[in-house]
C-alpha cells in the first residue's frame, strides 16, 4: 500500500495481497482521520459482505472466492470508542458481468485499487442504535 496527500483529500494505492478494510483503516488510524468519505475501485481475489437481518439484528455474512472487479466502493470514516470506525459498502462485478454488494467486511487485492478518503473538518460519533447496528450519534458531533 502506498498513499499521498492532497490538501484534504487521501489516494491510497493498494497492490496484490492488500486487504482494504484493514489498509483504510491504517491509513486512517496514522492520519488521525476522525471524518470522512471514501470511494474506489479496483479488482479483487476475495471479498465477504454482509447483510443486516433487522429482524434477526444480526448480519449474515458470505465470502465469495475468484476474481472480481470492484464497481463500487462507498463508505465513510466516523469514530467508535475513540477509533476510527468505517462504513463500507461495496459492489462487485464477475467475468459473466453479474453484481454482488453489500457491507463490506473484507476484500483481498487481486491486481490493484485506487481509493481516495476525503476528509472533513470534525468528528462524529457511533452509538448503538435501537435497530441493533452502531448508528451516527450527531447530538455528540464535533465541528
Amino acid at each position: 500500500m502506498e498513499y499521498q496527500k492532497f490538501n484534504n483529500h487521501y489516494v491510497i494505492r493498494l497492490d496484490p495481497g492488500d486487504a482494504i478494510i484493514e489498509s483504510i483503516k491504517k491509513v486512517a488510524i496514522t492520519e488521525n482521520i476522525t471524518l470522512g468519505s471514501i470511494n474506489g475501485i479496483g479488482a479483487v481475489k476475495s471479498f465477504t459482505v454482509g447483510f443486516f437481518n433487522p429482524e434477526t439484528k444480526f448480519y449474515q455474512e458470505h465470502t465469495f472466492n475468484g476474481y472480481y472487479e470492484i464497481t463500487t466502493l462507498l463508505g465513510n470514516i466516523t469514530t467508535h470508542n475513540n477509533e476510527p470506525y468505517l462504513h463500507v459498502h461495496g459492489t462487485f462485478g464477475d467475468d459473466q458481468y453479474r453484481i454482488i454488494g453489500g457491507h463490506l467486511k473484507e476484500a483481498i487485492i487481486s491486481v490493484t485499487s485506487e481509493i481516495v478518503i476525503s476528509t472533513i473538518d470534525g468528528t462524529i460519533n457511533r452509538k448503538m442504535g435501537e435497530v441493533g447496528i452502531n448508528i451516527l450519534d450527531l447530538a455528540k458531533s464535533k465541528e
